[in-house]
């Protein structure tokens, strides 16, 4: 039960740094994306208008111009 305690604070420990790293300042907007993509274990949509861009871009402190130019970058290496 104890190691069943610990793993489960190791985890919430985790994702409450990958929560800090979506938002943080010092990350680039694509590595802000990424850290919110595995957080969520969900993909950016291509859509330009999907609902879930509003939630990304107040989750990770972008605007949604800058989510949405991720997007284009996204599509432009494809």
């Amino acid at each position: 039960a104890r190691r069943h305690q610990i793993a489960a604070l190791a985890r919430a420990e985790q994702k409450n740094r990958d929560r800090a790293e979506a938002c943080a300042q010092f990350n680039a907007p694509a590595e802000r994306i990424r850290v919110w993509e595995k957080l969520y274990g969900l993909r950016l949509p291509s859509s330009p208008e999907h609902p879930v861009l509003k939630v990304v871009a107040a989750s990770t402190h972008l605007t949604l111009a800058e989510v949405r130019e991720q997007q284009r970058a996204r599509s432009m290496s494809a």
